[in-house]
């Protein structure tokens, strides 16, 4: 059976003409150890949309749904569902966050101010 790194899957799964949440459902029960629960799917569509009209990062709580906690907390900062649920791959392209487009998916770029 062939192996797809996350990378390979994802570029197909951001091509295909899906809407987002079926994406990002796709995304959270398959690219981790365990799927992750499907009530996450707003937390991440909101993140998502925090992050593309440029809400800090590291202020901006988002509630978690009751089922789920982060760190004992049913609330987890913009950056911490960001980075914990891998949605690097969702994120638009803005000038406030550095990340360049590519052609087969995107690759974030550090910038410094």
């Amino acid at each position: 059976m062939n192996s797809f790194t996350i990378e390979q899957t994802m570029t197909v799964l951001m091509t295909m003409k899906l809407p987002t949440e079926v994406k990002i459902g796709i995304h959270l029960s398959n690219n981790f150890d365990q799927p992750l629960p499907k009530e996450l799917v707003p937390v991440c569509q909101e993140a998502i949309m925090l992050d593309t009209y440029g809400f800090d990062r590291d202020t901006t709580e988002i509630a978690l749904p009751n089922s789920v906690s982060f760190q004992g907390r049913f609330q987890a900062t913009l950056r911490d569902v960001i980075e914990a649920h891998h949605l690097q791959w969702f994120l638009k392209d803005t000038e406030d966050n550095g990340r360049k487009m590519s052609d087969i998916g995107f690759t974030i770029s550090h910038t410094t101010k």
